[in-house]
């Protein structure tokens, strides 16, 4: 049998796949370092960042997480198939490579998602239901390389200072001077982060993410993100829900990947439907 392994950047729902294994990554507020979401919770981080002017930052767990975490794993199965989030924006598949290697190389492959969030979790949760119906590595590992073409994140913030400061992608800091008092629509596809849009307003932010997924066509999955914003999401689950079957989760997104958004924010992890 395989087993799946993901990081805590995935935003899995425990009741969608609770057989995938999940490294929790690290979140730092100044001198203290927190597992994300055993040593913090999700609402905890937020009522933190709402209330502090200390930037959080990210990192990576150490090879050593990622080896004990496989080896657990790999008592209980044939075969591991390890999705993280994207190598562009995260150290962690490199991590994950050393691990492989230094447990059993030739058991486990390390796949790079080029997503994070719910991108990764639909990932993920497909990855599990192919094992649990006795799919091969090697059959699962297609599956996923065909199934990130169609992996799309988008994402309406009301600012771009806490990516800027994350020094994870080089445009951000380019554009400040040019986005005050908008709210930046960026997009995740393949790995790259991009800004695709400015708009004036929350309300235009929204319609223009309900543009972004209806101009997808037909979706095989969807699920809606967001940062200390629960209504405005459910709001807007309701208004895509027939774009995509049920179940569209509603997911306050983990603190690693929040710290890199900030509050507030409105977003969509979207599968689109594979043509026949």
């Amino acid at each position: 049998m395989v087993k799946i392994v993901t990081d805590s950047t995935a935003d899995v729902p425990p009741d969608l796949a609770p057989e995938v294994t999940v490294v929790p990554c690290f979140v730092e507020f100044g001198a203290s370092s927190y597992l994300d979401g055993v040593d913090i919770t999700r609402e905890q981080f937020y009522a933190r960042l709402n209330a502090t002017s200390v930037m959080p930052k990210t990192a990576a767990p150490g090879v050593g997480v990622f080896e004990e975490t496989y080896r657990r794993a790999a008592g209980d199965a044939d075969e591991l198939i390890a999705l993280h989030a994207a190598s562009t924006l995260s150290s962690l598949v490199h991590t994950a490579k050393l691990a492989a290697r230094m447990v059993a190389p030739e058991r486990i492959a390390v796949f790079d998602s080029e997503t994070v969030s719910m991108g990764l979790g639909w990932l993920s949760i497909a990855a599990a239901r192919a094992a649990q119906q006795g799919m091969s590595r090697e059959n699962i590992l297609e599956l996923l390389d065909e199934m990130k073409t169609r992996a799309h994140i988008f994402a309406a913030t009301d600012t771009l200072e806490f990516l800027r400061r994350s020094g994870r992608v080089g445009w951000a800091s380019a554009m400040m001077g040019q986005v005050l008092n908008i709210k930046p629509i960026i997009s995740l596809y393949r790995g790259v982060v991009k800004l695709i849009d400015r708009v004036r307003t929350r309300n235009r932010s929204v319609e223009r993410l309900i543009e972004l997924a209806s101009g997808l066509g037909p979706l095989e999955s969807l699920a809606v993100l967001h940062t200390t914003a629960y209504d405005a999401a459910v709001q807007l689950a309701q208004r895509l829900a027939f774009l995509a079957p049920p179940p569209i989760p509603v997911v306050e997104v983990t603190p690693v990947v929040g710290s890199h958004v900030g509050p507030n924010g409105l977003g969509l992890a979207v599968i689109v439907k594979r043509q026949t």
